[in-house]
């Protein structure tokens, strides 16, 4: 009588399937492991250790080292910024030209301006106790958390409504503070100078967001160089102020004027420049695009106590004019009888333009690099 076939049950196909699969997949996760740890599969091996490999992937268990510091230039374009992540981030590069538009930079091109003894010898500043911005304290305080409110709900021209009802010396707080957080555009810049070249003896212009167009000085008086709208604001706010909290004491009888400009990374006309008033004593000139003709400065405004002429790639660039010099070594340093300190930061200094500051000087001029 002839054997009959067995033929399985239809339960044991799934469980057989399943168990082959679990084989492969064991068999996959040992020879990764193998080639993980750099170690070749022994022949005849998969069946003895394949079922003695954890289930847990090998680097749960046993992690990696670190992989190897990748090199900051690869060739090709630089990856989309939604595929940066923020191990990607690189540090503020020390070519200036690369970076001008952030706050770091900003900061620190105005740091010169902003420091505690320039700032204390030109403003009325220094007749309160502790400046508004920049305040050294961690704890901002609570004047400098109001004007950003009001920054922030009264942008652009809606400033212009706002700005009657902002003390004068408030408004030059909110001007520094705009210069380094958030740059106010042309028309803010307007609103706050309220028809006049300056707020509180201040200006700061800060590219591409604002230019400082050479109409501004237009009505400057030429043998005085004050500005006639300036003057009839000052005498009307001691009309107005009088006794209140809010107004800053000055001097009898004297005109507030343009004392202090600042212009960062914006374009700078000859005619603009020719048209400075005399009465600045601190001049900020950073990251001027293009040459300005500095050798008129002396001319322009005697009554200088500091120059920031930082971030100019052009100071030490020659041409035919300039008989092959720089043209920091142009200018008639001699006529700026009050100048302490020059900025020339990123600006090489050589020992003939040191002799040409302090030629004739009891004092030597304070060069910060």
């Amino acid at each position: 009588m002839a054997p009959q076939k067995t033929v399985p049950g239809q339960g044991d196909v799934p469980v057989r399937r399943v168990n082959n699969i679990l084989q492969n997949l064991r068999g996959e996760h040992f020879r990764h492991a193998r080639n993980v740890q750099g170690k070749p599969v022994p022949s005849g091996s998969l069946s003895s250790h394949a079922h003695n490999q954890p289930t847990l992937p090998v680097n749960l268990i046993y992690p990696s080292p670190a992989p190897a510091t990748s090199p900051s230039w690869v060739p090709g374009p630089s990856p989309p910024r939604s595929w940066r992540s923020p191990a990607m981030s690189t540090p503020l590069p020390t070519n200036i030209d690369v970076v001008t538009d952030t706050t770091a930079w900003r900061e620190r091109a105005l740091s010169l301006l902003f420091s505690t003894d320039v700032s204390a010898s030109h403003s009325s500043e220094s007749a309160r106790s502790c400046p508004i911005y920049p305040n050294p304290s961690p704890i901002p305080q609570l004047t400098l958390l109001c004007l950003q409110l009001i920054r922030a709900i009264c942008p652009g021209a809606d400033l212009a409504q706002v700005v009657p009802y902002i003390p004068l010396h408030l408004r030059r707080a909110l001007v520094r503070y705009t210069a380094i957080q958030a740059p106010l555009s042309q028309i803010e810049l307007d609103a706050l100078c309220k028809g006049t070249t300056h707020v509180d003896t201040e200006l700061i212009v800060v590219g591409p967001y604002n230019t400082l167009r050479g109409s501004v000085f237009r009505k400057n008086d030429p043998t005085t160089g004050v500005h006639h709208d300036d003057t009839d604001a000052v005498e009307h706010r001691d009309s107005e102020s009088g006794g209140s909290w809010d107004a800053v004491q000055t001097r009898d009888n004297e005109p507030l004027v343009l004392r202090s400009l600042a212009v960062l990374s914006s374009p700078l006309s000859a005619a603009t420049v020719l048209a400075f008033p005399p009465t600045i004593t601190h001049l900020v000139l950073v990251n001027i695009p293009h040459r300005i003709p500095l050798q008129r400065l002396p001319t322009i405004c005697p009554l200088l106590v500091l120059l920031d002429l930082s971030y100019n790639p052009w100071l030490y660039s020659f041409e035919v004019v300039d008989g092959g010099r720089p043209i920091l070594e142009e200018v008639g340093w001699a006529k700026l009888r009050r100048l302490e300190v020059i900025g020339l930061r990123a600006c090489p200094v050589t020992q003939t333009l040191l002799l040409e500051l302090n030629r004739g000087r009891w004092e030597d001029i304070r060069v910060i690099q």
